[in-house]
């Protein structure tokens, strides 16, 4: 059968409240018997007939109004509008957290990136050596923010901005010399000059960004 089935419950409660800035009687704390209906609207039937069952309406309308029965609804709402505020304000720092983390990873991931092409250029074009564990924690953070780097661009712009977003899919789309016909050295000094350029790039959207989610 098209269209939803309505169905509704009707109630009472009794509660006090105050005109604030009213010029009489009702500027002070009153009473009043409040009416309430419930409508509930469904789109199905169960086997026998039954959207949702009158008990279960009746028995959440109660547990609602058991917090409004005789109580002051100014103090109710203001306390409501406080708690709701509150929960923004939070979520707000959150999402503001989690975007600083993940320009900060970015960043990190960048100039660990820099850093491994900076020490292969170095190595290829003057001999540069380094230690057997030095070498590996090099080569361990470049793997690492090398899959960091990869999954934020692939992600695009969830937490970071669309500016962010586009200028690590630039960096992705970069030219790259042939491994065949250029010298190592070559090859890392010009990575290491498109990570150096998107670094500075991110940095300043960073910044910008971040001091506008803060406000």
């Amino acid at each position: 059968m098209p269209g939803f089935f309505e169905i509704y419950v009707e109630t009472n409660f009794s509660a006090a409240h105050s005109l604030v800035g009213y010029q009489g009687d009702c500027a002070r704390v009153h009473g009043h018997n409040w009416s309430v209906e419930v409508f509930v609207r469904c789109k199905e039937l169960d086997n026998i007939g039954i959207g949702i069952d009158f008990r279960e309406i009746k028995t959440t309308v109660k547990d609602v109004l058991m917090n409004l029965d005789h109580f002051n609804l100014a103090a109710i709402i203001a306390s409501y509008l406080a708690a709701r505020w509150s929960l923004r304000k939070i979520y707000s720092e959150k999402w503001w957290d989690r975007k600083e983390r993940a320009y900060s990873d970015i960043i990190a991931s960048l100039y660990d990136i820099m850093q491994y092409c900076e020490y292969q250029r170095d190595h290829y074009e003057w001999g540069r050596e380094l230690s057997e564990d030095k070498e590996k924690e090099f080569r361990e953070k470049y793997n690492d923010a090398y899959w960091k780097l990869k999954k934020v661009t692939d992600i695009g712009g969830f937490v970071i901005s669309k500016d962010a977003a586009d200028v690590l899919k630039d960096l992705r789309g970069r030219p790259k010399l042939d491994w065949d016909d250029n010298p190592p050295c070559e090859i890392y000094n010009q990575d290491y000059e498109y990570h150096k350029q998107t670094l500075d790039k991110v940095v300043a959207i960073a910044n910008r960004d971040l001091k506008a989610t803060k406000a």
